[in-house]
């Protein structure tokens, strides 16, 4: 059963945003529709508009290329009052009511949401969620002898996934009852509940893909330049947020004489204007890299989630791993390792007012560099280390170069295990500090070149498996041995998993995402 009210209302929230005029088609011919994409053997992008072309979008083309009708779109209408009377007096012979025909002679782009696949999976505690689909977008053209043609513009797929805990860490069945996204509240069962997430992802990709046609793009001119960058009449009211993304964009023409836009510069809004509640208001954005604009300069919106990827690959230095805190596994004190970092950051600007400010969510896993002893050797054991962690961070932006600064906390562990399923796993907490250079390669890549000190905690958690016994070591006393060292010849040193770190890596900005990433911030 898909869970239709949630879909519907996601659907309106992030592609029927105020800056569009949208109309609802004719209850007549969206039953036409339904009816025979119902009948379909094979549901897909193709079928589906093939469906669209020749009931929905025929129904269009019949109206408008009425002879009568393309006269008066040939002189088009002065006002809204004379499409109105217009249509008054021609819907009946056309067997429409007034309000149908209006919306038919003022529309400009039809788009078709669709779900291909939707599956549910049950494994264990939890429940997994599929939705797999994309949407069209057909555009109504006016050619030059009057009569009308539908041309399909976009076509994209896209999917939604999530997960879900049907159990509380008690044993316990979780309710979810109730499913909430800002005002909207909807009663659920645990499979509707998770489609309700997996479908406000799957909304959210659909919105910005809706946002990559050129015509449906933010766009306007610069209205005042000043040494620091540029102000121009978009803000609130076209849903323009603290830190959204901008090209100066330059007009020129192509060797057939087309007038064509070409990015020339790359701009973010540092102060979003309120015009909703003075119209006058104006929006400031500064330039990152490319040429100079001036007064009358086209600016274009740059369409993203607002959240980054980062990809980190690094070594990190200054641990301290004896051969007794593996209980003799490697040979000597290890100290270093190599570590590949991943981390989702959600760019906070729009809630909380402060430019360039993310909350991080990452994890990292990597090997340490340690030899093992002679007598594990052939016991093929695997050292190791991971860590899970959130944090904030702050970038400060001087042209296209960065300085970042963040503080996380991590919980990280050294795992050692062998093909015999034996095991030794060592756990604490630590805090990370983090600074480096980065530089903006493009709109939605930074090169990132940083360090990161993390000061480990006292080690919380032993578990080892040797030779099908399972031993935990719960006590103070038992794990003084890890901490304090100098026990029973187990590690002449306290253990620690922490170090300076330094790390290469790449930044990407989000365009879409299956999984709905920080979505408890929107909700």
């Amino acid at each position: 059963m898909v869970n239709t009210a949630a879909l519907n209302n996601f659907m309106k929230f992030y592609i029927e945003v105020p800056r569009f005029d949208f109309n609802v088609l004719p209850e007549k011919q969206v039953a036409n529709f339904i009816s025979n994409a119902n009948s379909l053997q094979n549901v897909n992008d193709q079928t589906l508009s093939e469906v669209m072309e020749r009931t929905i979008v025929n129904d269009i083309l019949q109206v408008l290329n009425d002879p009568e009708i393309q006269s008066k779109r040939n002189k088009n209408f002065k006002s809204e009052s004379d499409l109105e009377s217009f249509a008054a007096t021609k819907a009946k012979s056309l067997g429409l009511t007034t309000q149908q025909l209006s919306v038919m002679l003022s529309s400009a782009y039809i788009y078709l949401p669709y779900i291909t696949k939707l599956s549910a999976k049950e494994e264990g505690d939890y429940l997994d969620i599929l939705i797999e689909g994309g949407i069209i977008w057909w555009r109504i053209k006016s050619r030059e002898d009057g009569t009308a043609e539908v041309i399909r513009v976009l076509n994209e797929t896209t999917k939604g996934e999530n997960s879900i805990s049907l159990k509380t860490s008690k044993g316990k069945i979780r309710k979810h009852s109730e499913y909430s996204f800002g005002d909207f509240k909807v009663k659920t069962s645990p499979n509707t509940y998770a489609q309700a997430d997996a479908m406000l992802a799957f909304a959210k990709n659909l919105g910005v893909i809706t946002k990559q046609l050129s015509d449906f793009k933010l766009q306007t001119q610069v209205m005042e330049r000043s040494q620091n960058g540029y102000k121009f009449s978009l803000g609130f009211k076209e849903g323009v947020h603290l830190d959204d993304s901008f090209f100066l964009m330059e007009l020129t023409e192509d060797y057939n004489g087309n007038e064509q836009a070409v990015k020339i510069g790359f701009l973010r809004i540092s102060k979003t204007g309120n015009n909703i509640k003075t119209p006058t208001a104006l929006s400031s954005a500064v330039q990152l890299y490319g040429q100079k604009g001036d007064v009358g300069t086209l600016i274009m919106e740059h369409p993203r989630l607002g959240v980054d990827t980062r990809i980190r690959l690094g070594l990190k230095t200054g641990m301290n791993v004896e051969s007794g805190h593996t209980l003799g596994i490697i040979e000597s004190t290890a100290e270093n390792a190599y570590v590949l970092g991943f981390d989702f950051s959600y760019n906070l600007a729009p809630i909380i007012g402060v430019t360039q400010t993310f909350l991080d969510f990452g994890f990292s896993l990597g090997a340490l560099d340690a030899e093992f002893s002679p007598t594990v050797s052939k016991q093929e054991w695997f050292p190791l280390i991971w860590d899970i962690g959130m944090g904030i961070s702050k970038k400060f932006w001087f042209g296209r170069v960065s300085l970042p600064i963040g503080l996380s906390g991590r919980y990280q562990s050294l795992y050692l295990f062998n093909e015999n399923e034996e095991s030794i796993s060592i756990s604490g907490t630590g805090i990370s500090f983090n600074t480096g250079f980065e530089y903006m390669l493009n709109a939605n890549a930074i090169f990132h070149f940083g360090l990161e000190y993390n000061l480990a905690q006292p080690v919380t958690s032993i578990s080892t498996v040797i030779d099908g016994e399972e031993i935990i070591y719960k006590s103070e006393s038992d794990l003084d041995i890890w901490n304090k060292g100098g026990y029973n010849s187990l590690g002449d040193e306290a253990m620690s998993l922490g170090g300076l770190s330094l790390r290469l890596g790449i930044d990407f900005s989000m365009g879409s995402s299956s999984i709905n990433l920080f979505g408890f911030l929107e909700q």
